[in-house]
């Protein structure tokens, strides 16, 4: 279907009229060969008309088609639902090939990008105004019955980032 010997065969797009994909992971629309784009994380894609919304009130809208969709719903026979994300196992936007992509859901794909470097948290995070150490500190603090208010003076920090440590809202890695 992909690859070596499948370059000249070409695959409707599902939920995209007239946009096809070849087994070189080229596009074709009406007008012939569509020059593909690429995006500030390297990802390539198209403009096209896609079909959105459920079956009751679809309609085409101009939109960007990703490559790496386009493959798993070819693949799949069917358009992506938008609670549904094409993962690459080897975390690499331009390495499209259906051996390098599964399905996944919202969860999967957020856990994927932390665990590859795609969200700085913590003392990775260049802003961070709290180090790990510290936020440890804060809870050990707090166990020990100490005020809110008064961690925060000490730390530097708003009442409301200490408040969401206690709580786990933030931080819940430390």
């Amino acid at each position: 279907m992909f690859g070596v010997g499948f370059e000249d065969c070409w695959y409707e797009v599902p939920g995209v009229p007239g946009l096809e994909l070849s087994g070189d992971l080229r596009f074709r629309g009406p007008r012939g060969l569509r020059q593909s784009r690429h995006d500030r994380n390297g990802r390539p894609y198209v403009i096209a008309r896609k079909v959105v919304g459920n079956e009751s009130d679809a309609q085409a809208r101009r939109t960007r088609v990703m490559l790496h969709r386009a493959v798993i719903s070819v693949i799949l026979g069917r358009q992506l639902g938008s609670d549904e994300f094409a993962c690459h196992r080897d975390d690499d936007p331009r390495h499209n090939w259906p051996e390098n992509l599964y399905l996944g859901d919202h969860a999967s794909n957020t856990a994927d990008s932390l665990r590859n470097g795609g969200k700085l948290r913590g003392d990775r995070h260049p802003c961070t105004k709290i180090r790990d150490a510290q936020v440890r500190e804060i809870r050990l603090a707090l166990a020990w019955g100490k005020q809110v208010g008064d961690l925060a003076k000490t730390y530097g920090v708003h009442k409301s980032t200490v408040s969401r440590i206690k709580h786990g809202v933030r931080r819940q890695s430390c």
